[in-house]
């Protein structure tokens, strides 16, 4: 157990998967918090837009359980042409606080860390 308060790392995304797994990969690199929570908020992206017909959200949660089991995810039901981040990184929120956690990091998928933030 760690004293340090939970934080959920709500990763707001929508389509754009190789620019998503960059940036993933950049906050597992940079990030060093002891007892992060990383939540995939997905904008209703579907398939993948590399061409490989999966799901995005999948591939995303799949990356991120590399190296946290734990990794949770949702997915909106956006119509195609409408954006609702907004509602998406809502969310993401209702889901932490059900988890009993207040602490949050908001992350978008083309924000990539080049440096350690801790």
């Amino acid at each position: 157990m760690t004293d340090w308060p939970k934080v959920w790392l709500i990763f707001a995304t929508f389509k754009r998967t190789l620019t998503s797994l960059q940036t993933l990969d950049s906050l597992r690199d940079h990030l060093k918090y002891p007892n992060l929570h990383w939540h995939i908020a997905d904008d209703g992206s579907g398939k993948t837009d590399d061409g490989t017909d999966r799901s995005h959200v999948e591939v995303l949660l799949n990356h991120v359980k590399g190296w946290y089991p734990e990794a949770t995810a949702h997915s909106m039901a956006t119509p195609v042409g409408a954006f609702n981040t907004g509602g998406n990184i809502n969310g993401g929120i209702r889901l932490a606080k059900k988890d009993g956690c207040n602490f949050y990091h908001l992350n978008f998928d083309d924000w990539a860390r080049t440096s350690d933030l801790d």
